[in-house]
């Protein structure tokens, strides 16, 4: 897929071995993103370019230390959620 074709959705779940999503940083989103049950998974560095979404969910990410990656993201049209992600301090990368 070309990387200036438009993304509805992206979900990244129950992947024992995704440590970043580094790779998705000029991947455009614009609908929902689902990220959960990735137990590897510290930080969402990657996810910058997101400005604005229809939903969002964070859950169950045992080593999600930050959500800075998100901090560009102004606008969540329906759900936000972050839930179970343990060792996640703060919600501080939402700020924007």
């Amino acid at each position: 897929m070309p990387l200036d074709a438009d993304v509805r959705s992206l979900r990244l779940h129950r992947n024992a071995t995704l440590v970043d999503v580094t790779v998705l940083a000029n991947l455009p989103l614009d609908s929902s993103i689902e990220i959960d049950k990735n137990p590897q998974l510290a930080n969402l560095h990657g996810l910058h370019n997101v400005t604005e979404v229809t939903s969002i969910r964070i859950e169950d990410n045992a080593a999600l230390r930050s959500l800075d990656g998100l901090r560009n993201l102004r606008d969540v049209r329906f759900d936000l959620v972050v839930a179970g992600n343990g060792v996640l301090p703060s919600l501080q990368g939402l700020s924007g």
